[in-house]
């Protein structure tokens, strides 16, 4: 089975397979991701603001753990508090972090119509998994494939030449979806066909912005109107 749009970076070629990111694109992850040390540290017993000074969002998850241990003291290993904090996270996945408005529905239309799909994150497959099927999508995934597997982020095209071998398609016929700048940018250098979600006015933005979307949604049901 495969899938024509209105729009693809390879004419006369249909989509035979879609890869898609989790946190921003598939689940609506940034309200947790806000809070998550401010939760983090009152575990311990130690009450913050919300205002509170935060680890860097260029930082991997290791070096805000570091960040929060050195400026407020906690007590144990880096690598104690990691486990600490990736247990934190699984909980609130596996308990409420929301899917995107369409999601579900975008996957089951794409999954009844024979295209194959997974999902490429940052994200601890533990946790990536359990929202999966919290959700009721993890049936429609091939599988989920992690930066930690690849051993590299998405600034390089390893996760996605990787996700496309295992569905068993090549780039030109395999839809990546996406909310991040750096990440369209790789995929679109690697010679995927990328639309880029952007859930509000200044995130669609930096994703035109790139210049390497063949779309940019700010809905997955303007996505189910091209589908349909």
């Amino acid at each position: 089975m495969a899938l024509n749009l209105p729009w693809h970076r390879f004419a006369d070629m249909p989509f035979e397979a879609a890869i898609f990111d989790l946190d921003g694109t598939l689940y609506d992850s940034s309200a947790l991701w806000r809070e998550m040390p401010v939760c983090f540290l009152r575990s311990y017993g130690i009450e913050v603001s919300e205002e509170l000074e935060r680890p860097s969002e260029n930082q991997s998850i290791r070096e805000g753990i570091r960040f929060l241990k050195e400026k407020y003291g906690l007590p144990g290993t880096e690598d104690e508090l990691l486990t600490a904090y990736y247990q934190l996270l699984r909980d609130h996945y596996q308990q409420r972090v929301p899917m995107m408005p369409g999601a579900a529905a975008l996957l089951q239309s794409l999954h009844e119509k024979g295209i194959k799909l997974c999902v490429a994150t940052a994200a601890e497959k533990e946790m990536t998994e359990a929202a999966l099927k919290r959700c009721g999508v993890f049936q429609w995934m091939e599988f989920v494939l992690t930066e930690e597997e690849v051993g590299a982020s998405k600034r390089y095209p390893d996760i996605y030449l990787q996700a496309a071998k295992r569905l068993g398609v090549d780039p030109e016929t395999c839809l990546v979806f996406d909310d991040a700048p750096h990440a369209v940018e790789t995929a679109h250098g690697a010679g995927f066909t990328v639309c880029g979600v952007g859930m509000d006015g200044e995130a669609k933005q930096r994703l035109q912005e790139t210049h390497c979307c063949y779309k940019v949604v700010g809905s997955f049901q303007e996505i189910m109107d091209m589908i349909k």
